[in-house]
């Protein structure tokens, strides 16, 4: 798994398994090097284009790891007040939202990114990506359900977001369901020496989530979720609710929050994100 270079198109790197449909934009089309350019600069993508990924990884057995959340979630900056207050941002410390996500004093990559032409570029890859991504699922293109660590994609939700998002895409409930558990477990298991991994079996990771109807049926897994075991012990949605509720506390107090900006302004000032 890994980047389609930038100077290649997916068609000549011949990754197994290709993240964030790199690639799939002309290396002449981005404005620069970086990941929010190779994410967005999808102007001269056509239906021909997607045609010719889908051939070329069905051809060649490739994979793909899309990553829509993390494109999606850009588009909080439409209104990044919004965004940044937003309950899923409250599960990660302030200075994240704040300082390291801001459009004006953040990264760099990311500065000026709430301009409404950069906004539309990015709406417009979001669209194209949902129809590539339902065209690789369609032909048997093997997909694979993860995220990345870009503005506003939370751990853990940005997960359940990416499920969604291959819904919207076509792919049925069930099927998003295998490829976020079995699937990846048929990827992750062998090296994380647990071979049943995403299964209920014999031998399985006693790691579940307890649902009170059938979850399968949509494809939000914080809906209807009653209880997860994991590593021996019951947490009901109860003790869940509670946790994110302390964390949210914690993450709040005075202090931390003015360490975390100070040190976030540091860090922004003396270190290169040209990424």
């Amino acid at each position: 798994m890994g980047h389609v270079p930038t100077s290649l198109r997916h068609e000549q790197s011949l990754l197994p398994d290709a993240q964030h449909l790199f690639g799939v934009a002309d290396p002449g089309d981005l404005g620069a090097d970086t990941v929010l350019c190779r994410s967005t600069d999808w102007q001269g993508v056509t239906d021909r284009r997607l045609a010719e990924v889908v051939r070329h990884s069905l051809a060649h057995g490739l994979a793909h790891t899309p990553t829509l959340v993390a494109t999606e979630a850009l588009l909080g900056y439409r209104d990044y007040e919004s965004a940044r207050r937003a309950a899923r941002t409250g599960v990660l410390p302030p200075l994240y939202a704040d300082r390291l996500w801001h459009p004006r004093r953040g990264f760099p990559v990311y500065r000026g990114i709430d301009d409404e032409a950069r906004l539309d570029r990015v709406a417009h890859s979001l669209r194209l990506k949902l129809r590539l991504v339902g065209l690789l699922h369609d032909a048997g293109v093997t997909l694979h359900i993860g995220t990345d660590s870009q503005p506003f994609t939370v751990p853990g939700q940005a997960l359940h977001a990416e499920m969604r998002l291959f819904a919207r895409a076509g792919v049925p409930a069930p099927e998003v369901w295998r490829t976020a558990t079995s699937g990846a477990g048929r990827v992750l298991g062998p090296g994380l020496g647990e071979p049943a991994l995403g299964t209920l079996a014999p031998g399985a990771p006693a790691d579940l989530l307890l649902y009170d109807t059938d979850p399968t049926a949509r494809t939000d897994p914080s809906e209807g979720l009653k209880a997860v075991v994991t590593r021996g012990r019951l947490y009901t949605r109860q003790d869940l609710d509670a946790a994110l509720d302390a964390d949210r506390r914690r993450l709040r107090r005075p202090l931390p929050t003015l360490l975390g900006r100070i040190g976030s302004a540091r860090v922004l000032r003396t270190t290169d994100f040209s990424f």
